[in-house]
């Protein structure tokens, strides 16, 4: 494995474990007070980094490398039809132990299903699905993003087209988002509503900021010699900001609404998201080289992402949710963390067995 490469796939295994630590999250307690939840929210955020990475990873190789059009495309068509065979493969699985009468699934709603639609009354959850359709969108326009990332490529920030668009965008949706948490805290400014910017942000507002995570890690990636520069010192001062100013954010929203407020998910779309996902990024392309013993197992987790992303949610919605969570008693910001490390160790290895096979190995590259 290439040394410059070794950050990349430290980046791919904290992304999955973020993601994985997120989903089916068992941190909070009934009993926990408002000191211990607004402690456990302020680490549990940490996790808001787990998506922007990976959008930023995508950016980093894709903007860096040659752009063979046919192929590209050709990763693109296999890339929707494994995501179409996956979400069949967890509405039958998950649908089966959540009680889905299947008598009701006409072949015009599975249909529907594949192509991006939800089946009327299903009890399956498929969330976390929104991640390839955007990668995807993102990828159908990436030819034209790359002309102009490599004709700049010489040119400064204000002349630059892609660092430009990705500042654009930055300020599209921070600063409605910025001025929406003013709001909440201190109550109407000047009877102004910003979030009405959003509407000039290309596709929708999540997409938009994936985007912008995705332009991102490949200008961070063009540059990374001169970012591995940058102090340590500033980057975990920034990291430390972007966690405090969410955690600051989740309580405002959470106490405005009077309701449970997922920090996390919004998040990505926030300035504080974007210093956390940016600092993280920035600290590992710092490290020099890795232990050997570590470097063969985030090149195996790595290589196995898609699979783990798949599975687990398959793995949360029955086995964790069925069977261990209602006799476990245990929660908190550790037992939550360990069922994540587990679950994307062992879907690795699963992935790598299970790769043997011919006809599986197509659901899983």
């Amino acid at each position: 494995m290439k040394k410059d490469y070794q950050y990349i796939n430290l980046l791919k295994s904290i992304a999955i474990l973020m993601v994985c630590t997120y989903h089916f999250g068992i941190v909070f307690s009934s009993n926990d007070t408002e000191l211990v939840r607004l402690t456990k929210t302020f680490f549990y955020n940490l996790c808001v980094a787990g998506v922007p990475l990976f959008f930023m990873v995508n950016g980093a190789l894709l903007f860096n490398k040659e752009l063979n059009m046919k192929a590209h495309y050709i990763k693109i068509l296999k890339m929707f039809l494994v995501f179409c065979i996956w979400r069949i493969i967890t509405l039958f699985i998950i649908g089966y132990y959540t009680g889905l009468d299947f008598s009701t699934v006409g072949i015009r709603q599975l249909l529907n299903y594949i192509l991006l639609a939800n089946i009327e009354n299903n009890p399956v959850q498929i969330n976390h699905f929104w991640f390839i359709p955007t990668l995807i969108g993102i990828q159908l326009l990436f030819p034209i993003l790359k002309k102009a990332f490599d004709a700049d490529k010489n040119e400064p920030i204000y002349r630059n087209s892609s660092a430009l668009l990705c500042i654009t965008i930055s300020i599209l949706f921070l600063i409605p988002n910025l001025f929406y948490v003013l709001v909440k805290q201190f109550g109407m400014i000047c009877h102004l509503d910003l979030n009405g910017l959003n509407g000039l942000l290309p596709f929708n507002l999540s997409s938009a900021c994936m985007l912008m995570y995705f332009i991102m890690g490949g200008l961070i990636h063009q540059q990374k010699d001169k970012l591995k520069e940058l102090p340590i010192l500033k980057l975990l001062l920034c990291l430390l900001g972007g966690l405090i100013l969410l955690t600051v954010r989740w309580k405002i929203i959470k106490d405005a609404n009077h309701a449970p407020y997922d920090a996390i998910f919004n998040g990505t779309m926030t300035i504080p998201g974007m210093m956390i996902a940016g600092s993280i990024f920035l600290m590992t392309i710092k490290i020099k080289a890795l232990p050997s013993y570590s470097q063969k197992l985030f090149q195996t987790i790595a290589r196995n992402t898609l699979f783990i992303y798949y599975t687990h949610w398959i793995i949360g919605y029955t086995l964790l949710e069925l069977v261990i969570y209602p006799s476990l008693s245990v929660r908190g910001l550790f037992i939550n963390l360990l069922k994540g490390v587990l679950l994307v160790i062992s879907l690795s290895y699963l992935g790598v067995l299970l790769k043997k096979f011919p006809l599986i190995k197509h659901l899983i590259n």
